[in-house]
């Protein structure tokens, strides 16, 4: 399901979905977004 939403998703805002944990990654990783999977994992992606 995660990776077909990223896939589709033409925009980052269109992947701000409640409950997805999406945010922009911060430090060295700023270029970085991440969405929440699990309570112990996340996909990060750019």
């Amino acid at each position: 399901m995660y990776l077909s939403i990223l896939d589709t998703a033409r925009t980052v805002q269109e992947l701000d979905i409640t409950g997805f944990g999406f945010h922009r990654l911060t430090g060295n990783l700023k270029e970085f977004y991440s969405v929440t999977v699990s309570r112990n994992h996340r996909i990060i992606f750019r």
